[in-house]
């Protein structure tokens, strides 16, 4: 079928099943009150990707980011709430903060060759 316009309206429901189906278009728009995906797996390639929310919610076992360069600006509040929490650097670990408080009730321990403070 080709068409320089087609249009497609079902009152109830339209549904297409294939063994595979491609969609190919300069822009795609999809306007949905809401949407329910359901896959094994599930693979994006895109340049770049914007995302506009007012709230994301992710429940997940296990969640693996890697990435060359990563940035986050976070204008209120950052919390991270967890059993154990491991920040590595290979050079540099930089913390800057007007009031900065760190309270351990066992142990503080600072290990270096030199330690500066003042």
């Amino acid at each position: 079928m080709a068409a320089q316009s087609l249009n497609l309206d079902a009152a109830k429901r339209a549904r297409l099943a294939a063994a595979e189906i491609d969609l190919h278009a300069g822009v795609a728009r999809f306007v949905l009150d809401e949407l329910l995906q359901v896959g094994r797996r599930a693979s994006l390639l895109v340049g770049k990707i914007r995302h506009v929310s007012e709230l994301i919610e992710t429940f997940a076992e296990h969640v693996l980011t890697r990435a060359q360069r990563s940035s986050r600006f976070v204008e209120e509040s950052d919390q991270i709430r967890a059993g154990d929490i491991d920040h590595r650097a290979e050079s540099t670990l930089q913390m800057r903060a007007e009031t900065m408080l760190m309270t351990a009730d066992v142990v503080a321990r600072l290990d270096a060759d030199q330690i500066h403070m003042g």
